[in-house]
């Protein structure tokens, strides 16, 4: 290849690179009624000399209906695993009884909930995937909130788009810190671009609550599409 070639050809790439970085992607909900998925997840709580839970859940989920502005889900929790230890081993059992909890929840597109029967303050507690309404690119920010606990109050969100592919999009979710909330790893959510459900997340947080220090991580994965006949949902 002589020299001119070369430089030719770098600057196609530099030119494709300019335009993947202006280019703007839709983020939505796109699942089929009777779908389903399967759910991992694992929950770490380190509250050191007063000991420590480590939890591992797993929900089955079915989607019962979709129309243009709604999915409704039916939810089933088939197992839980908890380890726990000195004075957070009281915080066991409700990890435990969650084992067998069936529960319907209905979102919009973008996976806010809407509606919940069956289990109240879901979604309120945990830091979730709030998609964005239009088209973003690299570096877009939309913003939610949550509220983890009464002494800690309601916690802003700004969601960020880090990366996408052909196939997903990477979003990372930074909170607002404060006196009783850290970040130790930010929240990263990993979307498939199809359907809009993400396959993993992960993120830890420092917490402190009622005068005790609690470091908490969090990790999410997702089947898709589910490899059982049938996850009980």
């Amino acid at each position: 290849m002589n020299l001119r070639a070369r430089v030719v050809g770098a600057l196609l790439v530099l030119s494709s690179a300019a335009c993947a970085a202006d280019e703007k992607i839709t983020l939505r909900w796109n699942v089929l009624p009777q779908q389903r998925f399967e759910h991992q997840v694992k929950i770490a709580i380190d509250a050191g000399e007063n000991g420590s839970v480590a939890a591992t859940m797993h929900f089955a989920e079915r989607v019962i209906s979709v129309t243009d502005q709604a999915v409704k889900t039916s939810m089933y929790v088939p197992g839980v695993s908890v380890i726990a230890s000195g004075a957070l081993a009281a915080a066991a059992p409700t990890f435990e009884e969650m084992k067998g909890l069936k529960y319907e929840k209905e979102c919009d597109m973008t996976g806010k909930a809407l509606t919940l029967a069956g289990m109240s303050g879901l979604g309120s507690s945990t830091v979730d995937l709030l998609l964005p309404k239009g088209e973003v690119g690299i570096g877009d920010i939309w913003q939610s909130s949550f509220n983890p606990n009464p002494a800690i109050g309601e916690v802003k969100i700004t969601y960020r788009l880090e990366s996408f592919d052909r196939d997903t999009a990477v979003i990372q979710a930074d909170l607002a810190e404060s006196d009783n909330l850290t970040v130790v790893k930010p929240y990263r959510f990993v979307v498939e671009r199809m359907s809009g459900r993400y396959r993993s997340a992960e993120g830890a947080l420092k917490m402190n609550l009622q005068g005790m220090s609690l470091s908490v991580s969090f990790s999410h994965q997702t089947i898709y599409p589910s490899k059982l006949r049938s996850n009980g949902a």
